[in-house]
């Protein structure tokens, strides 16, 4: 079987969007509306923040990810460079 061209790709990637932006549309339930029996009424308010709240989650982790890699290369930066300075002093 012959590999998929860079086109045939780009192709099967928006059909795979489209599927599954259809299938989420599907399965969402309409809402019922009931008339209320007191004048006061809860509103659904847009909560803007949930997706700044899970932003700064990933942006921490990925920090948290990036400081534990510096500081692995820094830690084998300096064992390399202690052991040439033992490897120095020892053929010395």
């Amino acid at each position: 079987m012959p590999k998929k061209s860079r086109k045939e790709k780009i192709i099967a990637e928006l059909r795979r969007r489209v599927h599954t932006e259809q299938a989420l549309t599907t399965h969402i339930p309409p809402l019922v509306k009931e008339e209320p029996a007191s004048a006061f009424q809860f509103q659904l308010k847009k909560d803007a923040p949930a997706p700044v709240r899970e932003q700064i989650h990933q942006n921490s982790s990925e920090l948290t990810a990036i400081k534990r890699d510096v500081y692995k290369t820094c830690m084998l930066a300096a064992l390399a460079i202690a052991a040439e300075v033992i490897i120095y002093f020892v053929k010395r």
